[in-house]
Order: C-alpha cells, then structure tokens, then sequence
C-alpha cells in the first residue's frame, strides 16, 4: 500500500546519503484491478502508483525519473536530505489521504511521461548513481 511506501522512504531518507538513489517498482499497473488497494487479481500493484503524485506534492525537491520498464514500471528517486522533515511530520494526513480509493485512470499518474529507454538518463543522473 502506498502508506507503506512512504513510510519506506522516510526510512530510507533517514539513513541516505546525498548521493542515495531509490528504486520502487509497481509505479505503472496495466490494468485498473491491479492498481486496487486490496488485491483481486493475480498480477497485482497496489496503490503504489499513487507515490509519485505525492512526492512531487511533499517534496518537489527530490529528483523523480519514472521508467516504463516491465512489468509495471519503476520510479527512481534521487536528492535525499536525512535532516529534511517535511514527510514525517506530515505523515497522518498524508496517509489518510493515500488511503483514499482512486483509480489510476482517475489521477494525474496517469498523464505522467515516463522515460521510454534507459539511454534517456541524463549523463548527470549516471555520475549520481556510479558515485555511490
């Protein structure tokens, strides 16, 4: 659930250091039934592909590069400051709000433009992730 994810990040956020890149997979399900909170099908995403629409809402200062890789997508997250509280000190209402039933054809995470190819990473991007 997308709840869980948060919470992940702020763990992760946590301990990071500034050169720290995060995967979280399940950001693109294809089809409504795998996007539900409560699995109902065999392939199953979650909700998670609400955690892109709040990052760039909490923290538009972290870098977010969604990728249309099989099978449903990854959303890599870069720019981490451990000292930064913004995400734990919203946590409940941002919760409650991520606990709210939408479906994906319904929200902005839908008219996101992921990254087609790896080779669209900006050579920046590329010193980030050899540099840890």
């Amino acid at each position: 659930m997308a709840e869980n994810v948060l919470r992940d990040i702020m763990g992760v956020e946590w301990h990071a250091r500034p050169t720290a890149l995060l995967a979280i997979d399940d950001i693109f399900p294809d089809h409504p039934l795998q996007a539900e909170r409560c699995r109902r099908t065999r392939a199953w995403c979650g909700d998670v592909w609400k955690i892109t629409g709040c990052l760039a809402r909490y923290r538009p200062d972290l870098l977010l590069i969604r990728l249309d890789v099989a099978p449903a997508g990854l959303l890599l997250v870069a720019g981490f400051e451990p000292a930064h509280r913004g995400l734990r000190d919203l946590y409940n209402p941002i919760a409650r709000s991520l606990a709210v039933s939408a479906s994906p054809a319904n929200s902005a995470a839908t008219n996101c433009h992921p990254i087609r190819t790896a080779k669209m990473i900006p050579s920046s991007m590329t010193r980030l992730v050899e540099a840890n």
